[in-house]
């Protein structure tokens, strides 16, 4: 089995939370890049971890495979997963566009462009994105631990 790697989305996710945690306030264009450049960081972390998952060998192909208990529960989760994959990426792709379209707005306008209201409303929706892959990356760990416990020998004697 090909695992998956959560850890490689530590560093994007971290990078993330530090961008966001930094004042915006009077350089608010340099504060949308570089929160946009940690999300374009967190987003490539992304689709490396949803090809390697995804991949024929991968852990969620091999979690998914006959032979193993429970399988309609396991291809449940795993669909699960598929799906949530698909979510985050369309979740971050979106900010990302939201972030460019007013970044565009500032280079057109280079008065004050980013309206009171918008950082607010940017600083929520990543918290969200954050929260809902830190809630996958657990689920997939625990799903792998489950599955490794279960499949020791001598697991349930």
């Amino acid at each position: 089995m090909v695992a998956t790697k959560p850890d490689l989305l530590d560093a994007p996710i971290h990078r993330v939370r530090e961008a966001l945690a930094e004042n915006a306030k009077g350089h608010e264009n340099d504060w949308l890049r570089e929160v946009g450049h940690t999300l374009e960081e967190l987003i490539s972390a992304l689709r490396h971890h949803v090809s390697a998952a995804e991949a024929p060998n991968g852990a969620l192909a091999t979690l998914a495979s006959p032979g193993q208990d429970q399988v309609a529960t396991l291809n449940r989760q795993v669909r699960q997963l598929r799906d949530e994959h698909v979510e985050l990426l369309g979740a971050v792709g979106k900010l990302l566009l939201h972030i460019e379209g007013i970044r565009t707005r500032c280079i057109v306008d280079e008065m004050s462009c980013v309206e009171d209201e918008e950082i607010p409303v940017i600083h929520d929706r990543v918290d969200d994105i954050l929260v809902r892959l830190q809630a996958h990356i657990e689920c997939e760990e625990n799903l792998f631990m489950t599955v490794v416990t279960r499949d020791e020998p001598g697991a349930g004697d």
